[in-house]
């Protein structure tokens, strides 16, 4: 593993453990709290981003390895979102945890496997307005993805 990839798996499990931990010490009140920048509870927002990191991950492999950019938009994006707000309204925070961990585990994997090389590997990603790098699909949507719903989170909660 490269320096540059152990230190994106570094951030990547340090955002992805402090979320974990602020789950963890969620009361059930807490969990069911309105994020203000969603507008999820907080159950749902946690999920959510553990549900995600497959998707996320797989997109830096699409660019990493030369494949073809798929024809989705942030429109979609919204969609799904939306339609897994609703259809997890009620999710465990045993379920949550799961998909953290789980998620987490499996998104770190695929990170540590990417060459320099990989990660300097640039697509015109349409979903996100232009060229992107795999770098920076990990840095701001799987890195800063995780940033900013634990930030919603946290003010939720009253953190």
């Amino acid at each position: 593993m490269s320096q540059r990839t152990e230190e994106l798996v570094k951030r990547f499990e340090a955002a992805n453990n402090t979320l974990i931990r602020c789950i963890e010490g969620c009361s059930e009140e807490e969990l069911n709290m309105t994020t203000s920048g969603e507008g999820w509870s907080v159950r749902v927002a946690a999920h959510h981003l553990g549900v995600t990191y497959e998707p996320v991950i797989g997109l830096a492999q699409i660019i990493a390895t030369g494949t073809e950019w798929p024809p989705l938009t942030m429109d979609m994006i919204h969609q799904m979102n939306a339609q897994h707000a609703t259809d997890h309204a009620n999710v465990s925070k045993a379920a949550v945890l799961e998909s953290l961990r789980d998620g987490g585990a499996k998104a770190s994997d695929v990170v540590a496997g990417f060459s320099d090389e990989q990660l300097d590997r640039s697509a015109n990603a349409a979903t996100f307005g232009g060229p992107v790098s795999t770098q920076q699909v990990i840095e701001n949507v799987l890195i800063g993805h995780v940033d900013h719903h634990l930030g919603s989170i946290k003010a939720a909660i009253g953190q």
